[in-house]
């Protein structure tokens, strides 16, 4: 089989082929929970075109995940690649982990980074400035300069867990109140019109594009 995509899209439509391929001849064990570990993510990936907020990707990369997440590399490894450029710079990995069960996501974390001078050229690496990375992010930066501890953890799916040993193919079959697949809430009937008097009270205004 072969995909004609970016890497990322062909990556998804692969993978639902296998899948389907293992459902019809039966190659997997429905009883077996297979559990696998996941790291070495990279911290960069190429930016999409017209990228915005914390990606930026003017310099050809973004963040590919947690833009607050520890380089695996030293600082000077780091410099070196954003001198190299893109290519350099998408070798680069990160201190991010996955565990996984039967090809479902269970955990997912990381390290972060709390080095100042790491985070800055990271950032500057996707395209921030100096005078930007003062701007939005000034507070943290110089709060990482007191010497804060290491800081890591993981995020817990226990609902997907529960939804492998129910034997459910969607996680909202295991929620109260799920929302659909386009982020509706058909209990609470939202997202909905809102009137002016309320975003008046709340100091929001709607801008149409």
């Amino acid at each position: 089989f072969f995909a004609a995509d970016t890497k990322r899209e062909s990556a998804k439509y692969l993978d639902a082929v296998r899948n389907k391929i293992a459902q019809i001849y039966k190659l997997t064990d429905p009883d077996l929970l297979a559990f696998a570990w996941i790291k070495d993510f990279y911290l960069f990936e190429p930016s999409e075109e017209g990228a915005t907020g914390m990606s930026k990707g003017k310099s050809g990369v973004q963040f590919a995940h947690n833009p607050f997440s520890k380089p695996a590399c030293s600082l000077n490894e780091l410099k070196k690649a954003r001198k190299e450029r893109k290519e350099a710079l998408l070798e680069i990995k990160a201190c991010q982990f996955d565990l996984i069960c039967n090809n479902i996501e269970m955990f997912s974390g990381g390290e972060r980074c709390t080095d100042p001078q790491l985070l800055s050229e990271a950032f500057k690496a996707v395209g921030y400035t100096k005078e930007e990375l003062n701007k939005n992010f000034k507070p943290i930066l110089e709060a990482f300069t007191y010497g804060p501890p290491p800081h890591g953890g993981l995020g817990q799916g226990v609902d997907r867990m529960l939804m492998i040993l129910k034997g459910e193919d969607n996680v909202r079959e295991l929620t109260a109140f799920p929302k659909t697949s386009t982020c509706q809430d058909l209990m609470l009937g939202s997202p909905r019109e809102v009137d002016q008097e309320v975003l008046d009270e709340m100091g929001l205004k709607i801008k149409k594009v």
